[in-house]
């Protein structure tokens, strides 16, 4: 019976797993910071053109 060689292939997968903590580690907060720096423009802009709704606290803490 004749030896079947080792793939690569299951080798070269197990490389994915250092790119995937890469990503969560590394972008996924600069992903979270990129939606926060949204949010904070998006209110900043609306404050400053006197928008109606951002003279109210939402939840009835105004």
């Amino acid at each position: 019976m004749a030896r079947i060689p080792l793939s690569w292939l299951p080798l070269v997968g197990l490389l994915t797993i250092p790119s995937v903590l890469a990503f969560v580690i590394w972008l996924e907060p600069v992903a979270v910071l990129a939606v926060l720096n949204t949010v904070l423009i998006v209110v900043a802009v609306r404050i400053m053109f006197d928008s109606a709704d951002e003279r109210r606290l939402p939840g009835g803490l105004a």
